[in-house]
Order: structure tokens, then C-alpha cells, then sequence
């Protein structure tokens, strides 16, 4: 099938896709920020691949796509990980990626996923306001393309040989050990917002460092998880 094709089988599932420009993981919109909380249309999807048919696909993850992405560069070091948390990757799609694997995962209830990286774990998990290349893009003379039952059984799944594409299986539930792994904060544990002058002053007149504090309070707060707070406080 054409890419366009692929594309319209994307927009049927639900999911939110953007152009990228050929060859690369770049968008190829001035800004697809607004597909972060909406699909595209037909037309704009006509508009984007019939004018320009060497653009790639990405899919947007988030809510928007009711998906999320663990993109794995370093499937040993994820397997070490998995073997560690004594858990088996469900049967889902997975996409082969140059150096790995993007396994996709129904957007879970109650969580709030972004960006969310372990180098140790060789992979990071991707959500709202992000997007993974999907297939049958072309980077860097790679293809992207959903993992088949030709291929050698994938190490990290629990089941394998057998067509892992997104039209032939659905998106399984991702493993809550796994998300509690990657810090991935519960939406009860959102912070409420601060509000402070951007540079308050002491009364003798130098400035106050206060005005930092929501910084890193955001900075902190996807780590500052049940079964991870005292380490975080130790370190």
C-alpha cells in the first residue's frame, strides 16, 4: 500500500498522524502542535501526502492517539531490565527501528505520560506532546516497518512469531511495574500550580532565589514517586 494508504488505515484506528520530511524525523509542518489534542482531517491528510508523497508518518502519542510508545535503542539493556522487574511484554505492536524497537501500549487510565527516560533501561517511553516515526517511513535508508512472524522471536515479548502490526493487534495494557520503573506520575501526584513573581526581591534588594522553586518542583516531580521518594531525597 501507498503511504497515503497507511495513513487513512491510521486516521480509521483513531490515532493522530503529522508529515515528516522525506528521509528524516523532522515534521514537515511549521508547527503540529495542535495535533498534539486533535486528529487531522481527511483533506489535510489528502493535501499533505498527495503534494508531497516522499513525506514520512509519524504518529502523535498521548491522549490525542490514546497511545503510548516505549522506544527501545538498547534491547539488551531493556531485556536486563525486564528480567530485573520480573515482567513479560504482552502481546502488542512493534515496530523495528534502526537500532531497536518502538512497542506500542493503550494510553493508561489514571497516569500522566510524557517523557519519560532510563539510560540504564536503554529506552525511554514517549506520551503527550510527542510523536514516534511510524511505518512505512524510510530514515537514514532505514525502514520502518511493524515486526512479522519471519522474523527471529523478539526477546522481550512473551509471545512472538506472528505479525505484530497495529491493523493486526490490538494495543495491549502496559505493565504498571513498568510505568512505576520510569517514573511515571499518577495524576493525583500532579503538583498544583505556583504562582510567584518571576524575580522577588529580599527587602535589602537582591534577589531571591524563591522564584525558582517551581522549576524545580517540576523538575523533580516525575521522579517523586511511591517506592523511589527516599532514594530521591538521599541523592
Amino acid at each position: 500500500p501507498s503511504t497515503i494508504e497507511v495513513v487513512v488505515g491510521y486516521l480509521r484506528k483513531g490515532f493522530s498522524v503529522i508529515p515528516l520530511k522525506a528521509g528524516t524525523k523532522k515534521p514537515a509542518l511549521h508547527s503540529w502542535k495542535e495535533y498534539q489534542t486533535r486528529q487531522p482531517t481527511s483533506d489535510e491528510v489528502s493535501d499533505w501526502w498527495q503534494n508531497n508523497p516522499e513525506c514520512g508518518v509519524a504518529i502523535v502519542c498521548g491522549k490525542v492517539s490514546g497511545l503510548i510508545v516505549v522506544d527501545i535503542d538498547d534491547p539488551k539493556k531493556f531485556k536486563f531490565a525486564l528480567n530485573a522487574l520480573g515482567l513479560k511484554i504482552p502481546k502488542t505492536p512493534v515496530v523495528k527501528t534502526k537500532r531497536g524497537y518502538h512497542i506500542y501500549f493503550r494510553y493508561p487510565k489514571g497516569y500522566m505520560v510524557k517523557r519519560h527516560y532510563r539510560e540504564d533501561y536503554g529506552a525511554e517511553i514517549r506520551g503527550d506532546d510527542h510523536y514516534v516515526v511510524a511505518p512505512p517511513s524510510v530514515v537514514n535508508g532505514h525502514k520502518y516497518s511493524w515486526w512479522c512472524k519471519d522474523e527471529k522471536e523478539l526477546p522481550v515479548l512473551a509471545e512472538g512469531r506472528e505479525e505484530l502490526s497495529i491493523f493486526e493487534v490490538e494495543p495491549a495494557e502496559v505493565p504498571i511495574e513498568l510505568l512505576e520503573a520510569f517514573g511515571v506520575p499518577k495524576e493525583t501526584e500532579q503538583p498544583e500550580s505556583t504562582i510567584v513573581n518571576a524575580t522577588p526581591r529580599h527587602k535589602n534588594g537582591n534577589q531571591s532565589k524563591e522564584y525558582l522553586i517551581p522549576a524545580i518542583v517540576a523538575l523533580l516531580q516525575p521522579y517523586w514517586v511511591e517506592g523511589q521518594r527516599h532514594d530521591l531525597s538521599l541523592a
